[in-house]
């Protein structure tokens, strides 16, 4: 009787103040976007797969829960007063700072997508954080949600496995296995993204009971099986970070309150037993029938070779951006313009061999490049300012419970700071929204312990206001970006095709005044340029591949465009230029070596030509190279007498 009083008694209690017991609307909305749905989006229409599109869609979940919270009623409108945490300062610097640092660039435009992408990150942060403290049992619901998006995300991934790897052997094995890549663009993006669910599958193990006790364990293993199988490095060290930060977390913990119980029952570790068993030899006998054992124990063995390729790439891509970053120490070169100032510092470390590596893997040093000293030590304070937060949550607590949660936040986000230290999920959608809700449960684990303060309603209005006009701006942006990138595609497939005239059509579609650069770092005006030769368009082309000088004043490729088609209009004066140009930034690049002894050759100045000849590799497999030497020798020898 004395249960069902209690229960009469909330039921008008609700009635007299819907504040206090109604149903988390906006939470669910919040989590069923960013967790079942975004990670749903992708489209084979567009160059990259998912990166435009998810944008698109997290402003519009911004911009739908700001409207919903400012015409909400007085009584009902929702506390902010978190956002006096130091946490949501230094977070709102880094994102001026990033506006900022656009006036360094040297194309603008191109910092649209970072500073686009920075706004969503802080916004969603407030957001969920402000869902996370006002409804006591978001943990799981959120929790549940990622089992599910994970059932999602590993079956995508063991059926692209088997279809693709069985039957292949040999060097071609590791190329197909990055097929295997779910529904991101890349396959270690995919297993980056299925390791940040892995803090929640292994919440769900440890205190959920029956139907998700078993879903959450078998979704925890089945992650670990895809990180495993898909042998992407740094997600190997990233989970046993995870699982040493883990351990440590729990030793202290056990230490303080020595009265506390194992965290999971005696059937539980059985059925988990049971389990993991089932999966290793799982595992192990995938690996045996696909042939990926030798694949398995190379990369094992390349993990910290220095000597290994994979590895010599990325320490010289850190060396090439240490270096700019010192040129450009104060204030970076401008959010989103790394791989259009990074050019010129390649030749020390990659000699004749071009590169078009579009991201440095490393965000720290991304940053770093391109936002300068204050811009990364601001996106530092980020994580710093957060494992103080759940270090004294963790530190505090005394209920099991709320340790587990907070322990694995931190472990997740330790792992992922190993992530972004060699590759780069700053830049992927998924992965800041994953980021940025683990944040968001630690911030609000803080804030619940210090208590509240008063939040003005001004100030209220103020910040709604400011992420509606955001969020707006955002949505625009990441719909143009959309559109560029579907007629980019098509323009791609056109230019495989030989159809020239499409390629200059689909070019003016693709080509704004906020998209200029297409996904592979390549000026959308050079592509143009380049149909309009095929189609005897001199002139025409000249002035397109001077426009994609412009916005990509680096770019090899324009600078070797515009040489040869200015001695096709026998402007060979122009063409040494441009040759120089684009020597000037890559010293040993074979093609534009040569190419100026060719255009100083017919331009009569055979000495130039000579001592240009003597500078190209003496590798050089041009056809008339020997030819061009034999002449230039008889010329000069013959000037001399």
């Amino acid at each position: 009787m004395g249960r069902k009083n209690q229960i009469r008694k909330l039921q008008k209690q609700a009635k007299k103040d819907p504040q206090k017991v109604s149903k988390p609307f906006d939470l669910y909305f919040l989590l069923l976007s960013t967790i079942l749905v975004i990670p749903l989006i992708f489209s084979k229409k567009t160059l990259d797969p998912d990166l435009g599109p998810r944008m698109l869609a997290v402003g519009i979940v911004i911009l739908i829960i700001s409207v919903f919270y400012i015409t909400r009623p007085a009584k009902v409108k929702p506390d902010f007063g978190f956002v006096n945490l130091l946490i949501f300062p230094v977070f709102a610097l880094y994102f001026l700072v990033s506006v900022f640092s656009i006036t360094q660039s040297i194309n603008l435009t191109e910092g649209l997508f970072d500073i686009t992408k920075t706004f969503l990150a802080l916004g969603l942060l407030i957001y969920a954080t402000q869902l996370f403290i006002a409804n006591k049992n978001y943990i799981v619901i959120l929790a549940k949600m990622v089992i599910v998006s994970s059932v999602i995300a590993t079956s995508i991934g063991i059926y692209q496995y088997f279809v693709n790897i069985p039957g292949n052997t040999g060097p071609d094995l590791l190329k197909i296995l990055y097929n295997v890549k779910g529904l991101m663009a890349h396959k270690n993006q995919f297993v980056i993204s299925m390791f940040l669910m892995l803090p929640f599958t292994i919440y769900g193990m440890l205190r959920f009971n029956k139907f998700w006790f078993a879903l959450s364990s078998l979704q925890t293993l089945m992650i670990i099986l895809n990180i495993v199988i898909l042998q992407t490095r740094s997600v190997w060290v990233a989970t046993v970070v995870f699982g040493a930060i883990y351990l440590v977390l729990w030793i202290i913990f056990k230490s303080k309150n020595k009265e506390v119980k194992s965290t999971i029952s005696f059937k539980q570790s059985i059925i988990a037993g049971v389990i993991i068993l089932v999966v290793i030899s799982g595992s192990a006998l995938i690996f045996k029938k696909t042939g990926t054992v030798d694949l398995l124990q190379h990369k094992v063995s390349s993990l910290f070779d220095s000597k290994s390729h994979d590895n010599q790439g990325r320490l010289k891509m850190w060396e090439s951006t240490w270096h700019m970053s010192q040129d450009n120490f104060l204030f970076g070169v401008g959010a989103g313009n790394w791989k259009i100032s990074v050019l010129p510092y390649y030749n020390a470390n990659f000699g004749s061999n071009y590169q078009n590596w579009r991201r440095p893997h490393n965000d720290f040093l991304w940053v770093l490049s391109e936002k300068g000293i204050f811009g990364f030590i601001l996106y530092l304070m980020i994580f710093v300012i957060i494992a103080y937060y759940g270090i004294k949550v963790i530190l505090r607590e005394s209920d099991k419970d709320k340790f587990i949660l907070a322990a694995l936040i931190i472990s997740g986000i330790g792992g992922y700071f190993i992530v972004a230290m060699v590759t780069f999920p700053l830049e992927r959608i998924n992965h800041q929204i994953y980021l940025t809700i683990m944040m968001s449960v630690i911030i609000s684990m803080y804030y619940k312990s210090l208590g509240k303060s008063a939040y003005g309603e001004k100030l209220y209005k103020g910040l709604l206001i400011g992420i509606i006009i955001l969020s707006v701006g955002s949505i625009y942006y990441s719909s143009i970006m959309i559109k560029s990138e579907i007629y980019g595609q098509k323009l791609v497939a056109a230019k495989n095709a030989e159809k020239w005239k499409k390629v200059v059509l689909y070019a003016d579609k693709a080509i704004t005044p906020l998209t200029t650069i297409d996904s592979y770092s390549m000026p959308i005006h050079l592509h143009r340029g380049v149909a309009n030769v095929k189609l005897n368009n001199r002139k025409e082309a000249f002035e397109d591949f001077k426009i994609a000088l412009n916005n990509f004043p680096t770019q090899i490729a324009v600078l070797n465009n515009l040489a040869i088609v200015s001695a096709e209009m026998n402007n060979l004066d122009n063409s040494i230029m441009y040759f120089k140009k684009a020597l000037e930034i890559y010293p040993n690049y074979k093609m534009s070596s040569f190419n100026l002894v060719k255009a100083y050759y017919k331009n009569k100045e055979y000495e130039e030509a000579y001592i240009a000849l003597l500078n190209c590799s003496a590798d050089l497999t041009q056809p008339d190279y020997f030819k061009i030497k034999i002449d230039l020798e008889n010329k000069l020898n013959k000037k001399s007498r």
